[in-house]
């Protein structure tokens, strides 16, 4: 359970990581 709630962490900190990156990429 824990590590399932850790990698998902993990998986929406990177995802919203290369939003941002994309983001300003377009800027």
């Amino acid at each position: 359970m824990l590590g399932g709630l850790t990698s998902l962490f993990v998986a929406w900190i990177w995802g919203l990581n290369s939003w941002t990156l994309s983001l300003l990429n377009c800027l």
